[in-house]
């Protein structure tokens, strides 16, 4: 079947000319001026030889100009690869290998890591720099403006790759992640029903677009609704926006959330418009989505999934954002499959989990991707039989409700006994005067194999200590799941999506430990 994602911009342009598309500072964008714009990136590719299967790098902040990146690549046949801007220059130059781009839009915020990069490319590239100027590389405005508006998407394949995403990389080095035209487009119509989403509705991009919760972008343009992307968050700018653009949905990770609820000027802002909230990414605390939910007069959605599957399959809808009452425990879950999406729960002999029994989570979805870019193994290996083996640990309830327990990976074995950090995380939590965050991790040790370390962010003014914590934990869980260990700190090691890097803080532990172990070595 041929298919390409990019006539869904010429769709909205033919239907909707005068509609506002894109808000992006003082730019503003109306459907028929995106889709020319989109015309003549695509274009100007054509024109620096990429041909369709290529993959043109996209190392950007958020702007309009991501937007356009997507179409304009999908016009042409080749596919947008997504770089965190954010990595140090040599993971960037890996992040190139791998995708083999000839092409980067890159951002000019970005100038000392443009700078670091260039002695590392491991191949001759063409850089195209966006907000500004770069020494060597072509500038993004000056580029389009040499040519035609005019532009008909490739006839392509519906299994063409279309968008590579990269892994956050909570657990290591990323992988790219490649999405079909098919499978994108699903996908998304798949969360347009599910969330409701309309063509009155003007969406607030704040997440960062190189990730997979970018989608909600995507949907903006497919269903002909207005896209406000900012930059980066700071509640004062972020009300300010709602209010004066009339966003009337939004998405946010947990530690955003809980950053806005604690702005002290947020009533002053009239953010009425919002009707949708959407929160994902990471474990959302029931105490912040408490308060959120009876805080925030709209709809909330929660949304679950992974890269690798589009990335939704899994939604906690608005009724089940119950704050009173036995339903609570349903804030807990992170909601029943999503449109499109079958969800299974295998032990580790591949049987099917009973109702309450925890296993690998797997899925069949809609918005599966075609497989991992340059590693036909590893995909052999997490799709089977056409389910994704997420590698996730959970159960479902008797009504089909999905909840996390954690990752195999992070599952700590203390003495022959199965350890999973979410529960402790979440008994930790629950000291909501004192504490901001936790994470948990193992720690080596001798005797037990692995023991139990939690770190800890307190809140200011706090006199939590470790026996507190002990003592807390001992009234809510068996006692060889306390922790043994708990360091305060002041942050805890982030993705760009609020995921904590547990691998960082595993590292730290480590060093530590074989440290100690060579002076104590070194004194036999």
């Amino acid at each position: 079947m041929i298919f390409n994602l990019g006539d869904l911009i010429l769709n909205q342009a033919c239907c909707n000319p005068e509609r506002l598309a894109v808000v992006f500072e003082d730019v503003r964008i109306t459907y028929a001026e995106l889709n020319k714009r989109v015309n003549k990136l695509g274009n100007a590719l054509l024109a620096l030889g990429v041909k369709p299967g290529d993959r043109v790098g996209v190392n950007l902040h958020n702007c309009n100009q991501y937007i356009e990146a997507y179409f304009a690549c999908a016009k042409i046949g080749a596919a947008s690869a997504h770089f965190n801007y954010r990595l140090a220059p040599w993971n960037i130059a890996e992040l190139i290998s791998d995708a083999g781009a000839k092409v980067m839009l890159f951002s000019a915020k970005e100038e000392i890591s443009y700078h670091a990069l260039l002695e590392r490319l491991p191949h001759e590239v063409r850089f195209i720099s966006v907000g500004g100027t770069l020494e060597g590389a072509l500038e993004y405005e000056d580029l389009i403006a040499g040519h035609a508006d005019r532009l008909n998407a490739l006839d392509t394949d519906e299994e063409d790759v279309v968008i590579q995403l990269y892994t956050s990389g909570t657990t290591g080095k990323p992988k790219g992640v490649m999405l079909t035209h098919k499978s994108y487009f699903m996908h998304e119509l798949s969360n347009l029903v599910d969330t409701a989403w309309s063509q009155e509705d003007t969406f607030l991009q704040l997440l960062p677009m190189f990730h997979a919760a970018a989608s909600g972008a995507l949907n903006s343009i497919i269903t002909g609704g207005t896209l406000v992307i900012v930059n980066s968050f700071d509640p004062r700018e972020f009300c300010r926006t709602i209010e004066k653009e009339r966003v009337t949905i939004c998405g946010l990770v947990p530690n955003l959330v809980q950053a806005l609820l604690n702005y002290p000027e947020l009533d002053q802002y009239d953010i009425s418009s919002l009707k949708k909230f959407i929160y994902g990414a990471a474990i959302m605390p029931v105490s912040t989505l408490k308060r959120a939910v009876q805080k925030l007069d709209c709809k909330f959605f929660q949304l679950f999934g992974m890269t690798e599957t589009g990335p939704i399959i899994c939604l906690l809808r608005p009724k089940d954002h119950v704050v009173e009452g036995e339903r609570t425990r349903l804030l807990r879950s992170v909601g029943q499959p999503s449109l499109g999406s079958r969800i299974r729960v295998l032990d580790e002999d591949g049987n099917e989990c009973p109702p309450g029994v925890c296993g690998e989570i797997v899925t069949r979805c809609t918005g599966l991707m075609k497989g991992y870019h340059n590693n036909p193994e590893l995909t052999k290996k997490v799709i089977v039989d056409g389910w994704y083996h997420s590698n996730d640990i959970g159960y479902l309830d008797e009504e089909g409700y999905l909840f996390l327990v954690d990752r195999k990976d992070d599952m700590i074995i203390s003495g022959g006994e199965n350890i999973y950090p979410k529960e402790i995380e979440d008994c930790i939590r629950e000291l909501t005067d004192h504490v901001i965050d936790c994470a948990v991790v193992s720690k080596p040790d001798v005797e037990w194999g692995e023991t139990v370390c939690a770190f800890v962010i307190k809140r200011e003014g706090s006199e939590l200590n470790k026996s507190m914590i002990e003592e807390h934990c001992l009234s809510r869980i068996a006692r060889f799941k306390r922790p043994r260990e708990v360091v305060f700190v002041d942050q805890l090691p982030r993705t760009v999506t609020g995921k904590v890097k547990r691998y960082v803080l595993k590292q730290q532990l480590w060093k530590d430990y074989n440290s100690n172990n060579d002076k104590q070595g070194e004194g036999l």
